[in-house]
C-alpha cells in the first residue's frame, strides 16, 4: 500500500517536470524568435507550474521547485504577459479594421511602437537569467523522505479541487462586475489544469469520468473577454493621452469602442449557467464512491 502511495505521490514530480521541460524548450524558442506562439506556450507552462505550487500548499509534501526558481518563472511570466497582451491586441485590432474597414493608424503606431519597447524589456529579462537554475528539479528520492505518512496527493488534490469549485460557485454571483469575471478567469483556468493533473496521473480517480471539453470551452469563452477588455482599458488610455476633440475628429474609435462591448456582452452570455451546471456535474462525480482495487 505504502509503495503505491508512494508512486502516486511522485506524480507531482513527474507532472512539474513535464512543464519545466516545456517552459524550457519555449522558453529557448523565445529568446531565439520572440515567437508569439512560443510565448504563448511558455505561459501556458509557467501557469500549470503556479498551479501546483498553490496545491501544495494545501498538501502535506516538500518544496520541489526552488524560491529563486519560482521567483525567475513569475518575472518571466509578468514580462512575457504583457508582451503576450500586446501582440494579442494588435491582432484583435486587424481584426476590427477588416471588419469596420477603418485603418486605426494612429493606434496601430502606438502598439507598434509598444511592442519594440516590450520586446526589449522581455529580452532583457531574458539576457539576465541565469538558466542553469532550471538544469534540473530535484530527485524525487532526495525528498521522499521528508513526506508525511499519512500525505495523500490524490486525497488531498480532490480537497483543493472542492475548495476551487466552491469559489468558483461564489464568483458566478457576481459578474456583473468585471473585477470578479477576473477572478473567475483565474479559478477556472486553475480548476481545469487540476482535473488535468488528476486525471493524467490519477487514472482511477473519480474525475476520471469526468469531460473537460466543456470547462475548456466555457474558459476560453472567458478568455476571449479578457482579450476585449484588456484591449478596452489600452484603447480608453490610448483616447485619453489625445487631445480632447480626438474623437470628434476619428469617430471611428468610438464605433470600436461599442463593438468591443458588444463582444464582451455577447462572450458572457449565459456564462453563469453553463459554469453552474458544470460544477453541478463535478459536484455529484466527486461524490460518487471509488471503485474498490484489489
Amino acid at each position: 500500500m505504502e509503495e503505491t502511495q508512494n508512486g502516486h505521490n511522485l506524480a507531482i514530480y513527474h507532472f512539474l517536470e513535464t512543464q519545466l521541460q516545456l517552459f524550457k524548450g519555449h522558453f529557448l524558442i523565445t529568446q531565439a524568435s520572440m515567437d508569439e506562439e512560443a510565448i504563448h506556450q511558455m505561459r501556458v507552462a509557467i501557469k500549470r507550474i503556479r498551479t501546483i505550487q498553490k496545491l501544495k500548499k494545501h498538501i502535506q509534501f516538500p518544496s520541489i521547485i526552488d524560491s529563486d526558481q519560482y521567483k525567475t518563472i513569475k518575472t518571466i511570466f509578468a514580462h512575457s504577459g504583457n508582451l503576450r497582451d500586446l501582440q494579442i491586441q494588435q491582432n484583435l485590432l486587424n481584426k476590427y479594421s477588416n471588419a469596420l474597414r477603418f485603418g486605426f493608424f494612429e493606434l496601430a503606431d502606438h502598439l507598434n511602437t509598444r511592442e519594440k519597447e516590450l520586446t526589449e524589456k522581455l529580452n532583457q529579462t531574458i539576457r539576465e537569467t541565469d538558466f542553469s537554475k532550471f538544469l534540473e528539479i530535484p530527485e524525487p528520492a532526495e525528498s521522499m523522505e521528508e513526506v508525511s505518512d499519512k500525505s495523500d496527493l490524490e486525497t488531498e488534490s480532490l480537497d483543493f479541487l472542492h475548495k476551487k469549485i466552491n469559489n468558483i460557485h461564489k464568483l458566478i454571483f457576481t459578474l456583473d462586475q468585471d473585477v470578479y469575471v477576473h477572478d473567475l478567469r483565474k479559478q477556472i483556468k486553475q480548476l481545469f489544469f487540476i482535473l488535468q493533473f488528476l486525471k493524467n496521473h490519477f487514472p482511477e480517480s473519480v474525475v476520471s469520468t469526468y469531460n473537460i471539453k466543456t470547462l475548456k470551452n466555457i474558459g476560453e469563452k472567458i478568455g476571449d473577454w479578457n482579450d476585449r477588455d484588456v484591449f478596452k482599458v489600452m484603447l480608453e488610455k490610448f483616447i485619453a493621452a489625445k487631445d480632447k476633440d480626438f474623437l470628434l475628429n476619428h469617430a471611428e474609435y468610438r464605433i470600436l469602442q461599442y463593438v468591443i462591448d458588444d463582444e464582451k456582452r455577447k462572450f458572457m452570455e449565459e456564462i453563469d449557467v453553463e459554469i453552474y451546471l458544470e460544477l453541478m456535474i463535478q459536484k455529484a462525480i466527486l461524490e460518487e464512491e471509488p471503485a474498490e482495487t484489489e
